[in-house]
């Protein structure tokens, strides 16, 4: 026990020195650690920092640049393309097969801008992918539909304006109203057939930059890369090579006939010659509206198939990396910018577009209501012209807007012009629409011809 109390009662003593010493060891050590992990701590700052720098594609410039260029055909595709819709809608006289086919082209070209155009942008301004696996699919996909339903809608017109013109009779049974109807549908079932593996394929990759850092792209994932370039042949083929050759020959043909006169008939009477005539002159407007588009898509879309097919048959040279980098977001810009430039083209070579703008950007035009009795008369004298047979000028159902220079009977198909109050007048010539191509106002007798002549609107 005294041990044991001894023991107790002497505790260890240390020398202040030594401990004068360990604590400075520890305070070395400390410091030391405490270096190495601010160094490390910095240098892993450092390169979390570049790395986030080397995600911006371009210097300021370049980027401002590109998002300019996207933003104005987002502006110019959006309004346009709404117009196009809201005119084909809204106006019946604006119903034609033609117009129809061409309010569908508007739809695909309206998902581009909505849907194709903000994604598309946003991984060459800033290369993380931040979107999700379901924009990353879908984004891709409905380009590739939109494009397909473009090129698909622009064949299908080309077919009907070249049986139109060298078939009428079997254009009224092969392309109807009602089977319109029913190959819009289709047009959009083929597109989505083709673009389908696009959605399969594409997929979100992470790639871990440190450990608590990670870079998400959105990519293709094809299990062989000679699947993926037979998958792009052959989309270059049947969506651009095969239907441009097809729409080339087709208003070859046509351009053809409607220059070459053969619809105009002359041993039927002056009246069936007159509406001839300007169903012609008209159907060359149209054609010129339809080539115009044509050769808009085929300029806009080459640059990207020669482009994409070069960087599928050439990926490791640097060459291939300058035009991946700098010269591929600018050809897919100008094919996106052609869903911007289809309603240009119809206010440029569509005279019944242009003034289907303005009607519908006057608030002052409203509809009114008719007398049967005008009806009638309207109804009689256009009438007449199936006395000879000609079956494009007898669809008369007015309807009747106002306007400052009088007001206007629509029809389904065919437009009359009327002077004003014309329940009281409509023999009188109006001086705003009844004057000759050269100016010159017609007599009473020539108005009351041209009160019943047909005019074809596209």
């Amino acid at each position: 026990m005294a041990s044991s109390r001894r023991w107790d009662a002497s505790p260890i003593a240390h020398p202040p020195r030594a401990v004068t010493m360990n604590a400075t060891a520890r305070e070395e050590t400390s410091a030391t650690n405490a270096s190495a992990i601010a160094s490390h701590v910095d240098t892993n700052e450092a390169i979390v920092s570049e790395f986030m720098r080397s995600l911006y594609t371009y210097d300021e410039p370049l980027s401002i640049l590109l998002i300019g260029l996207y933003s104005v055909a987002f502006v110019v595709g959006l309004l346009g393309n709404l117009f196009v819709i809201a005119v084909v809608i809204h106006l019946p006289h604006m119903r034609t097969k033609t117009n129809m086919f061409l309010m569908n082209l508007a739809v695909g070209d309206l998902l581009v801008i909505v849907v194709g155009m903000p994604f598309t942008l946003a991984p060459y301004i800033y290369r993380n992918w931040v979107y999700g696996v379901v924009v990353c699919k879908l984004t891709p996909f409905v380009e590739g539909i939109s494009v397909s339903v473009s090129v698909l809608t622009l064949l299908a017109i080309s077919i009907d304006r070249l049986y139109a013109i060298l078939r009428p009779m079997q254009a009224r049974l092969l392309l109807s109203g009602r089977r319109v109807i029913v190959v819009l549908p289709a047009v959009w079932l083929v597109a989505i057939v083709i673009a389908s593996p696009v959605i399969v394929v594409n997929d979100t990759a992470v790639q871990p930059v440190t450990h608590t850092v990670y870079v998400t792209t959105c990519e293709e994932k094809w299990r062989h890369i000679d699947w993926k370039n037979t998958y792009n042949v052959t989309v270059f083929v049947t969506l651009y090579v095969v239907p441009l050759l097809t729409m080339t020959a087709a208003y070859v043909m046509i351009a053809r006939v409607l220059w070459r006169g053969d619809l105009l008939v002359h041993d039927v009477g002056h009246r069936r010659e007159q509406c001839t005539s300007h169903l012609t002159r008209s159907r060359r407007r149209s054609v010129r509206l339809l080539v115009s588009v044509v050769a808009t898509f085929a300029v806009s879309w080459m640059p990207y198939h020669v482009v994409n097919i070069y960087l599928d048959l050439n990926r490791s040279s640097a060459r291939s990396v300058a035009i991946a980098t700098h010269v591929y977001p600018l050809v897919q810009w100008l094919g996106l910018a052609n869903s911007a430039s289809n309603p240009l083209c119809y206010c440029l070579f569509s005279r019944s577009f242009c003034k289907a703008l303005t009607q519908m950007c006057c608030f002052w035009r409203r509809r009114v209501s008719v007398p049967a009795a005008l009806q009638r008369d309207v109804a009689a004298d256009c009438g007449s012209l199936a006395s000879t047979g000609d079956k494009d000028c007898i669809r008369v159902v007015p309807d009747v807007r106002r306007s400052r220079g009088g007001l206007r009977a629509v029809t389904g198909t065919y437009r009359f012009t009327l002077p004003r109050r014309p329940w009281a007048k409509h023999r009188r010539c109006g001086t705003r629409a009844l004057k000759g191509s050269n100016g010159v106002e017609r007599t009473s007798s020539e108005c009351r011809e041209l009160i019943t002549t047909c005019e074809t609107t596209v």
